[in-house]
């Protein structure tokens, strides 16, 4: 059994429409900062009593709707898994090898025997968390968006400089920011080297001369980015600007 992060909603039939559309775009923008290419595919199950068919091929109507009103290419598919028991829109993922694996959806089925009762939506934005965290590793080879990085920021410090390293630490941690300080007795640039190894995407210095300019000696993670000299609101500004931009809950 693999772990997902499916939520449903009940919703009346004049809103199934916008709600469509609404979970196709989050999982449109998740896929396109977490995943590479991806494929969609609209799933038709073929068991089930002539009723289901009924209210299936309605279903089939209006997530192909939803899916033309996002500019989503698609085909077609007839499936036969018994997992798979109501309609649904999934976005197929490959892996480093090229073969494709179910990923985000979006599914419709009936809530009541009746053919005017209510439908409940189901949307995933990871399908399964297990395929991908491996998507996303195979992707971003070790080197995770900020937005979902374990360890957004290390601080570095000697102990002189306990002061100044708590005093961005509690900044940091206050917006929201998962932060990291590296205590071990060690020299400075064995610590960098460390988070750099550890790949923790920003990596912010505070040695004596920072200490005295109240200033951070700011690296990030990436290849051929120089370092330079930060104040802890222009880390902050940083921060939150790539958060936004990088981050697939924010809208």
């Amino acid at each position: 059994n693999y772990l997902t992060d499916r939520s449903c909603r009940l919703v009346d039939w004049n809103d199934m429409q916008s709600v469509l559309i609404s979970s196709l775009q989050s999982i449109m923008k998740t896929v396109n900062i977490l995943c590479s290419d991806c494929c969609w595919v609209l799933c038709t199950p073929t068991t089930g009593s002539f009723t289901q068919k009924k209210r299936e091929r309605k279903f089939l109507v209006e997530l192909q709707k939803a899916l033309e009103a996002c500019h989503i290419p698609f085909k077609n598919e007839y499936v036969e898994d018994k997992e798979i028991k109501e309609p649904r829109v999934s976005c197929m993922i490959p892996d480093g090898l090229g073969k494709y694996w179910s990923g985000p959806f979006v599914s419709v089925r009936s809530f009541g025997n009746k053919e005017d009762s209510q439908t409940v939506v189901c949307c995933s934005l990871f399908g399964s968390f297990e395929r991908m965290t491996a998507s996303i590793l195979e992707r971003f080879r070790g080197n995770l968006p900020l937005s979902i990085a374990p360890e957004q920021v290390r601080l570095v410090s000697m102990p002189s400089q306990s002061v100044h390293t708590k005093m961005a630490f509690e900044r940091l941690s206050h917006e929201g920011f998962r932060v990291g300080v590296d205590r071990a007795d060690r020299r400075l640039a064995e610590k960098v080297h460390s988070a750099e190894k550890e790949k923790v995407p920003y990596i912010a210095v505070i040695g004596e001369v920072e200490a005295k300019k109240n200033m951070l000696t700011l690296r990030k993670n990436e290849r051929n980015n120089k370092q330079r000299n930060v104040t802890i609101n222009d880390l902050l500004d940083e921060l939150h600007q790539e958060n936004s931009e990088m981050s697939p809950f924010a809208f």
